[in-house]
């Protein structure tokens, strides 16, 4: 089903399992809950061509972190276009590369 409503946000919000939410694995579901409870900064970054990044999106994505969800501010999804899941040409490296260093210095910035 459809996992828009705030019943299910103010569930991952307390850390309650959430397995019921979807079949997208368990572990990950479980952790994910019990790091966005302590409020900590995330970030997610696929390839476009990648399965696994497709099975997040629709599965993670798509029915959690729609928007007004209550973790928003703490992270970041991203999909590079034409990489797989290792990120194999050059043109997804320097993506890849550009995004994390970005995110690194916005969340952690150097003195």
């Amino acid at each position: 089903g459809n996992i828009r409503n705030k019943k299910h946000f103010d569930e991952l919000k307390e850390g309650v399992a959430i397995s019921s939410l979807s079949n997208y694995n368990k572990l990950f579901q479980e952790s994910f809950a019990e790091f966005m409870k302590k409020k900590g900064k995330l970030i997610f970054i696929y390839g476009d061509g990648d399965p696994v990044g497709w099975q997040f999106k629709t599965e993670i994505q798509d029915k959690i972190l729609v928007s007004g969800n209550p973790f928003e501010k703490y992270l970041e999804v991203y999909f590079i276009k034409n990489a797989n899941h290792i990120f194999s040409g050059q043109d997804s490296q320097k993506a890849l590369n550009f995004i994390i260093e970005k995110w690194l210095f916005t969340n952690f910035p150097v003195m």
